[in-house]
């Protein structure tokens, strides 16, 4: 259940997330702080994007869902460890502060969580799925900020993660990102648009699901469909 709970929620299909949610909750033991948080948050996260809270009730929310296991204190966590629940709610509490205007305040806590996992005496293979996202989610928004150098080295460290515990699952994401940095430069087209022709190839041997946003985006940059 929480599987496709988590499936729904990244196919933005939140009416079903909450049903999963709701048929999940009696079967969770709340002697736990974990599946306390865990429902904190993912009933957040589902009224949030249902429309049901605004975002500084999302915020308070999301900040409430954190504390549930450890202070949410932004400064520190650059020296400690957070687990991958606490990962995924700080990434969360990070997207409000970016709609709300708090750029800055956004990718400096993301940061500080990278710090925190690279510092860690635990093999980073263990924190490849909570990196991986953090990454990218910051390749995005450094690039969006136009600091094209910071966004081009965080898409770097994507990809060699990628391949330091031969996962790749997320591989053509940061190739597609490498070189969207590229376009959003207007630097060289040609190196561009064949790259992306190269990864759309790419991507079936990595991916699972055909929900692959390049041949959209391919499509309304360069005003032709994608092709073999």
């Amino acid at each position: 259940l929480e599987s496709k709970l988590s499936y729904a929620i990244t196919k933005h299909e939140y009416e079903q997330a909450q049903q999963l949610l709701d048929e999940l909750k009696p079967k969770l033991s709340m002697k736990h702080k974990e599946n306390i948080q865990y429902v904190a948050y993912t009933q957040t996260i589902i009224n949030y994007k249902l429309g049901l809270i605004d975002s500084n009730r999302a915020l308070q929310l999301g900040i409430y869902s954190f504390e549930i296991t450890r202070k949410f204190d932004e400064l520190s966590f650059s020296k400690i460890v957070l687990s991958r629940l606490e990962c995924i709610i700080a990434q969360f509490i990070s997207l409000i502060f970016w709609e709300q205007g708090y750029t800055s305040r956004s990718i400096l806590l993301l940061e500080n969580i990278i710090t925190g996992l690279s510092n860690s005496k635990i093999n980073p293979k263990y924190h490849y799925r909570e990196l991986s996202v953090l990454l990218l989610t910051l390749s995005y928004s450094c690039n969006s900020q136009r600091m094209f150098s910071k966004a081009f080295e965080y898409a770097k460290q994507g990809i060699a993660l990628q391949f330091d515990f031969y996962r790749c699952n997320m591989f053509p994401y940061f190739l597609v990102q490498k070189y969207f940095i590229y376009d959003c430069q207007t630097l060289q087209l040609d190196l561009v648009k064949e790259s992306y022709r190269k990864i759309y190839l790419l991507e079936p041997l990595f991916s699972k699901t055909n929900d692959f946003a390049l041949e959209n985006h391919y499509r309304l940059r360069f005003n032709e469909e994608i092709t073999d």
